[in-house]
């Protein structure tokens, strides 16, 4: 899969404006959950790229408006390695939480029933604005015939952000 980046998003790269989660969840059993939390500070977020991956040929992944208890923090860094700002929003990896209505929800298969399953979504066009202060849930499940190991890579970036002409949200 090759990402295909406007001009104002490598903008905000270079500026400093982009957070990433690169995420790896090895191990998951069949028809098994593995779930992550997104906590948004005082500002909406914008999670603009995600691209998931699974050593097996079906992956459902889900968003969840809730709460949930557990996990550890995940690192979450900005794009320019260079710029100390604290990212818009905490992920917590291996969390609880009972699953309520979907927010929104992608199921990603195989090109062939051996093969990886592999979803790319890429530019704010297929981006979702998470809620400013809020606990979201992404649920991953392995809906393959064995044990997976599941990808997942979040880019995402404050919506109070002042910008510039060039690369204005």
């Amino acid at each position: 899969m090759t990402a295909v980046r406007t001009d104002r998003e490598v903008t905000m790269i270079e500026r400093g404006r982009v957070f990433r989660a690169e995420l790896s969840f090895p191990g998951i059993l069949t028809t098994a959950d593995y779930k992550i939390s997104i906590v948004t500070g005082s500002s909406e977020v914008l999670v603009f790229n995600r691209t998931y991956s699974s050593t097996q040929p079906v992956l459902t992944v889900g968003l969840y408006e809730l709460a949930s208890t557990g996990g550890s923090s995940a690192r979450v860094r900005n794009r320019r390695l260079s710029t100390a700002d604290a990212p818009p929003a905490t992920v917590l990896v291996g969390v609880t939480a009972t699953l309520n209505t979907v927010i929104n929800q992608a199921v990603i298969l195989a090109s062939s029933p051996t093969g990886n399953a592999a979803g790319q979504f890429v530019g704010a066009a297929s981006g979702i604005i998470l809620k400013a202060n809020t606990s979201y849930v992404v649920n991953f499940n392995n809906g393959g015939l064995s044990t997976a190991d599941i990808y997942a890579l979040l880019d995402l970036r404050s919506m109070n952000t002042v910008y510039t002409a060039n690369e204005s949200p």
